[in-house]
């Protein structure tokens, strides 16, 4: 927007100007091309956010989005390998917050996939890793397999006295 207000300020001094063409009318429309994609920008977004939904499910994580057309995205929960979240000063604000979620099978460097604007992300972010860690487990130790008294998970630990 700044460079847009620089700019039309030039242009209005041209256009007072005896020596004005039509080169310097081109001239401007390119040299405020970074103006135009940030409009375009700013429209493509409107409706990325309308189309954008994240789903928690029991087995994955979905999410739905798109431009053009709509596309899906599943990531079960045995392939998270780790999860974060961002909170910056505008979502502070806004009670919202950015998940992180890094899977299995990706490539050192990768940029981790973003679950954006999540409302209470830090309840969001409990509820994944404990569905997470549920899958692993059950993948890991299969009910069938588990002893009747399990006294390593979900409990608190009380060494025997000898």
């Amino acid at each position: 927007m700044v460079w847009a207000v620089v700019d039309y300020q030039f242009i209005r001094q041209m256009l007072n100007t005896p020596t004005f063409n039509m080169s310097m009318i081109a001239f401007f429309l390119i040299h405020l091309s970074p103006f135009w994609f940030g409009i375009l920008n700013f429209i493509r977004l409107f409706f990325v956010f309308s189309n954008t939904i994240y789903v928690l499910t029991n087995r994955r994580l979905i999410q739905r989005s798109g431009f053009w057309g709509i596309d899906f995205q599943s990531l079960d929960h045995d392939q998270i390998a780790d999860i974060q979240i961002t909170v910056n000063p505008l979502d502070n604000i806004l009670g919202t917050g950015t998940i992180l979620v890094t899977h299995a099978g990706v490539t050192p460097g990768t940029k981790p996939d973003k679950i954006i604007g999540v409302k209470d992300p830090y309840s969001v972010f409990s509820q994944i890793k404990t569905v997470s860690v549920d899958v692993k487990t059950d993948w890991n130790y299969p009910n069938s397999l588990r002893p009747g008294d399990n006294p390593g998970y979900k409990t608190s630990y009380e060494p025997k006295a000898k």
